[in-house]
């Protein structure tokens, strides 16, 4: 998870190699933490947020205290890209964990 600034390299976050689904896990021992996605498209050349379809909002996850799990349907995008947009990360309390899947 970036602390700093929004993907902007095409090799910046993680390749989905054609997966459907991602599968996010967010562990927040205390404070509170939000994580914001980001879609790259090999055919733009551009990251941008992550609006999943029918949405109208920019894609995250949340967590207060709690782990929180979260499942986004990432159909044609290469690759994703997270960034901390609130709270403070304990590296020794707070987890996030990031699978795709075709099903």
């Amino acid at each position: 998870v970036n602390k700093g600034a929004a993907p902007t390299a095409a090799t910046h976050g993680l390749a989905t190699e054609n997966q459907r689904f991602l599968h996010l896990s967010l562990t927040d021992a205390a404070g509170g933490l939000e994580v914001a996605l980001y879609a790259y498209n090999h055919a733009f050349g551009t990251w941008g947020e992550f609006i999943p379809v029918g949405s109208a909002a920019a894609a995250t996850i949340a967590a207060t205290g709690a782990t929180i799990h979260k499942v986004f349907d990432i159909s044609g995008t290469d690759r994703i890209g997270f960034r901390i947009t609130n709270g403070v990360w304990d590296n020794n309390a707070d987890d996030f964990f990031a699978a795709a899947s075709t099903f």
